[in-house]
Parts: structure tokens; C-alpha cells; sequence
């Protein structure tokens, strides 16, 4: 009787179903297998060299992490009489091999080596060709179309027929429908392609993003067939898709396909005097001149259903270069134009737009910048999204602060619990001064008023009640001691009367933190209105204020 011994190496993963009869077969055939389990039950990423992070993710963009089974092959051994080893290293691999090859009898010293290729993968390629169906589908604009003609059609259908291909036989049953549909677009049946991509659509259960990109395809189709209604409709179903780059694209058509039926109503001719240019040499030149030509000519009312938007675009492009696809990507922010100005028969106050919180802001930053060698650590910090309840990553409700001094307390080998307790803060924010041509909404005897100083607030809220901070009298005692000793004008006040509500400042979210915050900053006429006003000795008492806050530390 010739006992043999079968070594098997892997993760273990994908072997439960399998255990059971691979047991039973190698006690038939009398083997003895010795199985070793390969990583970690904690698991590790799997490398990729296509992808950017050099690692392999799934399809919501997630790193794939293998781990290892012990279970399934640990049984297999026990059943053959076997032997389970764990290696987690290469170098515990190494030893398993040199041992394996020691107890090899001389006469039974054949190798035989195979790979057999593991299928457990397969079930990515069905995402993976919608996927790059998609891609194909939402990067291929109507120019493109007409530039490349029925040999981008040909590319288009040869590449989803490979990749269907990939799907194995029983996938195939499932992309017949879309094989016909690319034969269709190959051979330039464009008409029958869209009744095959209609019946496509009809089916009740079909993945939404293949019947966006399906939308996508027919609206291109459409396009082609000077079809611009039924192009539309097939766009606008594609804008439903969460793919971004499917979205941007469909509204790209869409812009030509309204830019083709304004070109049908427009007559071109060569201004008086202007010199007749060469043609250009290639049709994105020619895209481009014509463009140009259309920003200079005046459209007809009865073409324009939102005139104000038009010429804001055309002004737009004519300085910037930008088209309405930018704002798909980008912001824009549209401001008064008006520089700041002296105001006041003795110039003593400064008008302008955008005084909250660039008055607090600058003079803050200053301070910090002319303090040299503190003994205590200082930081300032210039956060945004404060009018909109300061949400988001770069919002103070974030952690990126405080994270941030976390990692200065590590790096210097403290506490950072001990440190934010010992801390202090001024949180620097304007506040309405006191405007006699609204005195209702001021308390009159705790109101602030432009030229006084900075504005001090021991509680800051919304009606006294709610999402307020209130400072230690010991905090406002230290802070007020030391603006006095250094003739600093300040003034205490409220943000407004009380039962109107009243606003509120950030500093809610640094005491939350465990960190001792006073409120601070300057008074301004006509907050949030397009020409705000200030006090310019208020804005230097801001200066001096944080200036000597800073110096405490040294």
C-alpha cells in the first residue's frame, strides 16, 4: 500500500464548500494532506499595479482585504490524518518548504508543480462590464462622434463585445441583447440600433446604471439621426445617473443640442472691414471659430428664454474662458466690485463689502505673525462656514483643529487631554454695533457702539437660551486686567437684543473641546450688507488686543 502526501498552500477563503468532498476523495486515495494556511485572520489588501494606490478595490471603490480561514483547512488535515501549519510570513514559508523537502525519501523526490487557476473572481466581471460600458458610453460626447464617425461606433462595439466575452458562457444569455445592439452600431443601423436599445429599456428589472448608460447611448444615437427631441429626452434620463462623469457628459450634449437649433436660426457674415481668416486645419479649430463667431453675434429675443443667463455667459466666456460646464466643477462668487474707502468727515471709519470677518481675521493673524519665541505654544486659526452653522471639513463643528494640536501634543510628548484643559481662547468674531436707525433690534444700555473699542462678550447665544458659550468671570477678569494695564479700549456687549434672537460665534465648539474661550471682536455698521462700516480705532484695539493676548504666552 503506497501512502502519499499532497501539500496544500492557501487562505482558505474560498475552500468551505469544497472541504467536505476533497476529504472524502483523498481518503479514497489514500493521501495524506498537509495544508498551510497562508496570511493573517485579520487580513491584508491585496496589491494591483493598475490600480493608483497600487492596491485592489471592488466596485464602490473599497480595498479589498483577503483574510485567512484556518477552519476549512485545519478539518481537511485532521481527516487524512494531516497536518495543519499556519505561515504568516515569507519566512515561515521558507522553513515549511526546507522542512517538506527534508522528509522526502530520495526515490520519491519528483516534483510536480500546477497551477490551477481559481475562478472565484468571475462574479467581478459583470460589474466590470457595466462599468466599462459606462465609461465607454459616458466619455463619448457628440463631437467625438462627429469626428470619428462609424469608426468610433466600431471601437465602441468591438470594445463591449470583448469584454463580454469575458463573462463566460452563462453571462452570455444576459449581453445578447447588448451584443445586437453594438453589431447594430457597427454596421451604422442606427435606427435599428435604438428600437433594440428601446426593448432593452422595457425589460422591468435592469440595473440602473446600464439603463442610464443605455440613455446615454441612445441620446447619441438620436443626436446623430437629427433627432433633437427624442435626444433630449434620452439625455435628460441619463442626467439621473450617480456617475459624474455620465452627468457632466449628458449635460454637455445637451448644451450642443441646444447650441445646433440656435446655429439654425442664426445667419453668419463677416463684419464689415474683417479680413477673411484661413480655414483652420482640424475640426476642433473649426468647433472653436465657430463658437467665437457665435459669442459676437447678437440672438434674436424670440430664441432666448432666459436672456439675463445668456449674456452672463457670454461675458463670462469672452473674459474667462468659461463655459457653463465649468460650474458643473467649480464655484463661483459674485461680489461688490467697490474697493474700500474712509468714511466720515474725519475719515475715522473705513466703508466696504466683507468686513465679517476679515477685520478680526487680519489683525489676529498679524499678532501671531510678530510673536517670537513663546513659551507657551501659539495658534492661529482662520476657519470658515462659521454663517452656515461651520459644518463640513474645514467648519469648526470639524476635528481638523483640534486633530491638529493632538498631533503637536504627541509630537512633543504631552497630553493633549491636559493640554486643551490648560488652554486658552479668544474667539475672535465681528458684532452689530449699535445703528440709531434701527434701535429697535439693540439693546440701548448693552448694545456695542462703533469707536468705543473692541467688543468683549462673557455669553454669546441665540435668545440667552441656546447654542451659547459663556466665559468664567475669572477667564473675563484675567483678559480685561491685561487690556486695561495695556490701555487697550474695549467695551462689553450683546449680540443684539435679546428676544429677537441675536446670533452666535464659534466659540461654542471650542469650549465644547474643554478649552476656556472668551468672545471678542469688532463692531460694524450695516452687518452683511454690501458696504459695511467700522470704526478704525475699534479695528486697532482688535490689533492690540490679540498682540498682547500673544505676548502673555511669551
Amino acid at each position: 500500500m503506497c501512502i502519499r502526501d499532497r501539500v496544500i498552500l492557501s487562505d482558505g477563503e474560498d475552500t468551505v464548500n469544497i472541504t467536505y468532498k476533497t476529504a472524502e476523495a483523498a481518503r479514497q486515495h489514500q493521501l495524506i494532506i498537509v495544508t498551510a494556511g497562508i496570511g493573517t485572520t485579520i487580513g491584508t489588501t491585496i496589491p494591483d499595479e493598475q490600480s493608483p494606490s497600487g492596491l485592489y478595490r471592488d466596485r464602490r471603490g473599497q480595498h479589498v482585504v483577503s483574510k485567512l480561514n484556518p477552519e476549512s483547512l485545519q478539518y481537511l488535515a485532521r481527516q487524512t490524518d494531516g497536518q495543519y501549519v499556519q505561515l504568516s510570513d515569507g519566512a515561515a514559508l521558507n522553513r515549511f518548504v526546507r522542512d517538506i523537502a527534508d522528509r522526502l525519501d530520495i526515490t520519491e523526490g519528483r516534483e510536480e508543480v500546477r497551477r490551477v487557476p481559481n475562478d472565484r473572481y468571475v462574479i467581478f466581471a459583470v460589474p466590470a462590464l457595466i462599468c466599462l460600458l459606462l465609461t465607454l458610453l459616458a466619455g463619448t460626447r457628440w463631437r467625438s462622434f462627429r469626428r470619428s464617425g462609424r469608426r468610433g461606433m466600431t471601437a465602441l462595439a468591438a470594445a463591449t463585445l470583448l469584454c463580454a466575452g469575458l463573462l463566460g458562457t452563462e453571462a452570455r444569455a444576459d449581453t445578447s441583447a447588448l451584443d445586437n445592439v453594438t453589431d447594430l452600431i457597427r454596421t451604422g443601423k442606427t435606427e435599428e440600433a435604438v428600437k433594440a436599445i428601446d426593448e432593452m429599456l422595457a425589460v422591468p428589472d435592469l440595473a440602473e446604471e446600464t439603463r442610464q448608460a443605455l440613455e446615454f447611448a441612445k441620446g447619441c444615437l438620436e443626436q446623430k439621426a437629427d433627432n433633437p427631441k427624442e435626444a433630449a429626452e434620452a439625455f435628460s434620463q441619463a442626467l439621473l445617473s450617480p456617475k459624474a462623469s455620465l452627468q457632466a457628459d449628458s449635460h454637455f450634449n445637451l448644451g450642443n443640442l441646444e447650441a445646433a437649433q440656435a446655429r439654425k436660426t442664426m445667419i453668419f457674415s463677416r463684419p464689415e472691414g474683417e479680413q477673411p481668416q484661413a480655414q483652420p486645419s482640424s475640426i476642433d479649430d473649426q468647433i472653436k471659430e465657430i463658437d467665437a463667431r457665435l459669442a459676437k453675434i447678437p440672438v434674436a429675443k424670440e430664441h432666448v428664454k432666459e436672456a439675463v443667463k445668456l449674456n452672463t455667459l457670454m461675458l463670462l466666456h469672452e473674459k474667462y474662458g468659461i463655459t457653463e460646464r465649468d460650474f458643473t466643477r467649480a464655484e463661483i462668487e459674485v461680489v461688490p466690485a467697490a474697493k474700500a474707502r474712509d468714511v466720515g468727515f474725519d475719515r475715522s471709519m473705513i466703508g466696504a463689502y466683507g468686513h465679517d470677518d476679515r477685520v478680526d481675521a487680519y489683525p489676529a493673524l498679524l499678532a501671531e505673525i510678530e510673536t517670537k519665541d513663546p513659551v507657551h505654544t501659539t495658534i492661529c486659526v482662520l476657519t470658515d462656514k462659521e454663517e452656515i452653522g461651520s459644518d463640513g471639513v474645514t467648519g469648526m463643528q470639524s476635528m481638523y483643529v483640534f486633530h491638529f494640536m493632538q498631533l503637536l501634543c504627541r509630537a512633543a510628548g504631552q497630553d493633549d487631554i491636559l493640554a486643551f484643559r490648560n488652554s486658552v481662547c479668544l474667539s475672535a468674531d465681528v458684532t452689530a454695533a449699535y445703528d440709531p436707525s434701527w434701535a429697535s433690534a439693540f439693546e440701548k444700555q448693552n448694545g456695542t457702539y462703533a469707536g468705543r473699542g473692541i467688543a468683549i462678550f462673557k455669553y454669546t447665544g441665540s435668545r440667552g437660551k441656546s447654542s451659547a458659550s459663556d466665559a468664567s468671570a475669572e477667564l473675563v477678569g484675567d483678559i480685561t486686567r491685561l487690556l486695561d494695564a495695556n490701555g487697550v479700549a474695549w467695551q462689553i456687549g450683546e449680540l443684539g437684543r435679546l428676544d429677537l434672537g441675536g446670533g452666535g460665534t464659534i466659540a461654542k465648539y471650542v469650549a465644547n473641546r474643554g478649552i476656556k474661550v472668551l468672545d471678542m471682536g469688532v463692531p460694524v455698521l450695516s452687518m452683511h450688507s454690501p458696504f459695511e462700516v467700522i470704526h478704525k480705532t475699534d479695528l486697532y484695539m482688535a490689533y492690540r488686543a490679540f498682540v498682547l493676548f500673544n505676548q502673555a504666552a511669551e
